[in-house]
């Protein structure tokens, strides 16, 4: 269902600002957005296969907007309830998150519709809303500076992504490399080289369903290892997960490539194609075959295959494991907003789920002090 709200003048037209109910409306923006030409995180693909996933856990908000009978904007919006209120998130907001949330529209309309946005969420009164993992950009400072007046606004930074400036040589990027890093590069070029590895790609051939499979096994093997339950511990994610990497691998959006050694797969990494470069997603490694280091082979072999192909970086995504800076990646901070209502219940909730966090960081730091003395007590 479109719900159509008032019309806004934007650049001499009148641009009607439209809610999205339902699943079939949802999906007549595919043409739109598809020629829009995004990423993949932001493409149609992406966020219908999440709402196809995970559309039990609340209900489609999303907001288009239509500039004389064309769809010229996408907002994909979802609500869902948090403590007992109504909180409207983006798709693909909590544990699968999307890296960088935006809206879909030509460049030409970003700050406009903006704007736009920013007065339909201040009309609507949300109890909550929340904005995760946005960069200090125009979407956040825009949004910030209309609810503040009507919202208490909390901000925090998460986890922030890792991205790889990348040269025009490869030559180039082992030179400027540090030594031990350099050395890494050079034992893995080796190994591909001599053919003690071989590499497997969706892109040449590998079956999606068989790289699905191996990297489910791979993925489920290391984390088990760590006694981590890994991704695949929830059926909504394996099922989303499995339905858009199908779909992104078919339309060259997305591939999953394999480490083999001596006849075994060790190793495998999917990979998303943004139109900036490679944007490496998740992994999974064999724990018998971590000497042969399979995930720093098969960094080499990607960045070496972004560089002919002209990318410009690397990026690593969300997360701050230790690999990303050794590699010379650099920090792309993100941040969650989050609006409460000046309403009572909706404030009061809020103050207590912030009080909680405060003790929680607290206790934290006071057990992680006790046994930095217990340590160092001789």
């Amino acid at each position: 269902m479109i719900v159509k709200m008032a019309s806004e003048p934007l650049q001499q037209h009148a641009i009607t600002t439209s809610v999205i109910s339902d699943l079939n409306s949802f999906q007549e923006l595919k043409p739109f957005w598809e020629s829009m030409n995004v990423d993949p995180m932001n493409g149609y693909q992406w966020n219908h296969a999440w709402w196809t996933a995970f559309q039990s856990t609340g209900k489609l908000h999303s907001i288009e907007w239509n500039d004389g009978g064309e769809i010229c904007g996408v907002a994909p919006f979802y609500l869902d309830r948090w403590f007992g209120v109504e909180r409207l998130r983006f798709i693909g907001s909590g544990k699968t998150c999307t890296d960088y949330v935006d809206l879909i529209a030509r460049p030409e309309d970003q700050q406009q519709l903006t704007e736009s946005l920013a007065n339909h969420l201040l009309q609507q009164q949300f109890d909550v809303i929340e904005l995760e993992c946005t960069r200090d950009d125009v979407l956040s400072l825009e949004i910030v500076d209309a609810l503040s007046t009507q919202y208490h606004v909390y901000c925090r930074d998460e986890d922030p992504s890792w991205s790889l400036e990348l040269p025009e040589h490869w030559e180039d990027f082992i030179e400027q490399a540090h030594r031990g890093l350099r050395r890494k590069i050079r034992k893995a070029t080796k190994g591909i080289e001599t053919g003690r590895f071989q590499i497997k790609s969706t892109a040449k051939g590998l079956s999606v369903a068989s790289a699905l499979s191996t990297f489910k096994e791979l993925h489920q093997l290391r984390l088990n290892a760590k006694s981590q339950p890994g991704i695949f511990s929830d059926p909504k994610f394996e099922a989303f997960l499995f339905d858009v990497l199908n779909r992104l691998c078919g339309n060259g959006q997305a591939e999953i490539v394999q480490l083999w050694e001596d006849g075994v797969c060790i190793g495998t990494q999917v990979y998303l194609v943004a139109k900036s470069g490679f944007q490496f997603y998740q992994s999974g490694i064999s724990p018998a075959h971590m000497k042969s280091e399979p995930g720093h082979v098969l960094f080499a072999a990607m960045m070496k295959r972004g560089i002919e192909l002209g990318h410009r970086e690397f990026d690593f995504l969300r997360g701050n494991e230790p690999y990303k800076e050794f590699w010379g990646a650099t920090v792309r901070p993100l941040k969650k907003f989050r609006f409460v209502s000046r309403r009572m219940l909706p404030s009061t909730i809020a103050r207590l789920v912030e009080s909680s966090k405060a003790l929680r960081a607290g206790a934290s730091k006071a057990v992680s002090e006790l046994r930095k003395k217990r340590v160092n007590t001789p």
